[in-house]
């Protein structure tokens, strides 16, 4: 993530990681564990290897081992960044990091839907219908261009938001910048692509199905020692509150 020169957040995150380098300088893997395990929800301050400081971060799922030590899968309130984490790196957040508002957002595309190419009857022409569920197909041209972008940006117009498990999710544009091309608009792509697995929608018919919507979940976490990504894969139902 980058920071304005001068700005509130910046001197705020400078502000937390001297709070900790001075409680507990720079860690290293193999250190001794400090404190109890912390709960899911959670505030947490992590010592993030890639960058080589202090951020805050929610507890999202704790996982513990076959050898009985637990894992933390992580979210980075803001440099939106998904960690996976063992507990050497992890510390409580002090209460007076913990009330200002996160710096991230979570996105997710708007007014599209997952769809089906359906016959009416016999000798009729196919027509794309919206469903419920989305294929695994566009699920992994979506994640294959995330992962291979430049830069990925979200555009929130004030449209609809969610809460998805107690997280606000913020249904916006996304376009994505990659190697040799211009920056490109993610649905337009998709659409072309993918034409038999999406339609396009109202914002008024986008958030009548949502509630109904199966998601397809990949979650990858950044590896806080510095290893490949971990991917979890599942399909799952999630109750959504919409809001505008």
């Amino acid at each position: 993530s980058t920071y304005e020169q001068g700005h509130t957040h910046q001197q705020f995150a400078v502000a937390l990681n001297e709070h900790y380098e001075r409680l507990y300088g720079r860690v290293f893997a193999g250190q001794p564990v400090h404190g109890e395990i912390l709960r899911t929800k959670a505030l947490a301050a992590v010592y993030y290897v890639a960058q080589q400081r202090w951020v805050r971060c929610e507890v999202e799922e704790i996982v513990i081992g076959l050898d009985g030590k637990p894992t933390y899968y992580l979210w980075a309130l803001d440099e939106g960044l998904p960690i996976k984490s063992t507990p050497e790196y992890v510390r409580v957040l002090s209460s007076q990091f913990a009330s200002v508002p996160p710096q991230a957002i979570r996105g997710a595309i708007a007014n599209i839907l997952p769809a089906d190419r359906r016959r009416n009857g016999l000798g009729l022409k196919a027509t794309i219908t919206p469903c419920n569920k989305w294929y695994a197909g566009i699920v992994s041209m979506l994640q294959t261009m995330i992962e291979g972008a430049l830069s990925v940006s979200l555009v929130c117009h004030g449209g609809t938001a969610a809460e998805v498990e107690g997280e606000t999710i913020h249904f916006v544009d996304m376009s994505i910048t990659m190697p040799r091309f211009e920056p490109f608009n993610v649905v337009d792509v998709l659409a072309k692509a993918c034409s038999e697995q999406m339609i396009r929608c109202s914002s008024e018919e986008f958030v009548k199905r949502l509630p109904k919507l199966q998601t397809y979940t990949i979650k990858r976490y950044l590896n806080n020692d510095g290893q490949d990504k971990l991917t979890v894969q599942g399909e799952n139902m999630i109750p959504f509150s919409t809001n505008h």
